[in-house]
C-alpha cells in the first residue's frame, strides 16, 4: 500500500523472480513496512544495519512489524496493532 516495495530488494533480491525494475507501490500511504521482523532478525545477521542504510539512502522511516501485526493509519496517527 506504500510508496515502494524496494526494501525487500535490500534483503532478498532473489525474490524478484519477475525481474521488476519498477518497485513502486500503490502509493495509498507514505508508510513503509518491514514485515516478518523477528524472522528477518534471525535470518540476516545485519538486519538492523540494512534497514538503517535503506532509511538513510531513501530519506524515510521503516516500520518493523512481526507476523500477526498490522499497521493502522487514521486521523490520529500511524500505529502498529
Amino acid at each position: 500500500m506504500g510508496p515502494t516495495i524496494g526494501i525487500i530488494e535490500e534483503y532478498s533480491p532473489e525474490m524478484n523472480i519477475c525481474k521488476l525494475n519498477d518497485l513502486t507501490g500503490m502509493c495509498l500511504t507514505d508508510v513503509q513496512v518491514l514485515p516478518h521482523y523477528k524472522k528477518f532478525i534471525k535470518k540476516y545477521n545485519n538486519c538492523e544495519e540494512k534497514c538503517l542504510a535503506y532509511e538513510q539512502k531513501n530519506k524515510c522511516h521503516v516500520i518493523h512489524i512481526n507476523d500477526g501485526e498490522g499497521v493502522l493509519i487514521d486521523d490520529k496517527g500511524t500505529f502498529v496493532i
